[in-house]
């Protein structure tokens, strides 16, 4: 089950507003390295359809982790945190 809903979570798009103002510590500059000032009242989507497939945030298969794109439940075996906790 948690496989399946990190490939196709169930809010693929979110959105939330911002409730002051407030700056988020990367995104900006050409690298995105910079900061990013947010007003507020500022809606912010986010996509975790796109974020559970980003390769940043998990192992480089090379180290014998599942490819990030891959349908591997056993991965969650091993992941933390464990689904029971």
């Amino acid at each position: 089950m948690n496989e399946a809903l990190r490939l196709y979570p169930i809010v693929p798009f979110n959105v939330r507003m911002s409730l002051k103002d407030c700056t988020l510590p990367r995104g900006g500059g050409p690298d995105g390295s910079k900061p990013v000032g947010i007003l507020k009242g500022t809606p912010i989507g986010y996509s975790t359809l796109v974020m559970q497939r980003r390769a940043d945030i998990y192992p480089d298969p090379s180290t014998g982790f599942p490819d990030k794109d891959t349908f591997v439940p056993e991965r969650w075996d091993t992941w933390q945190p464990k689904h029971w906790t």
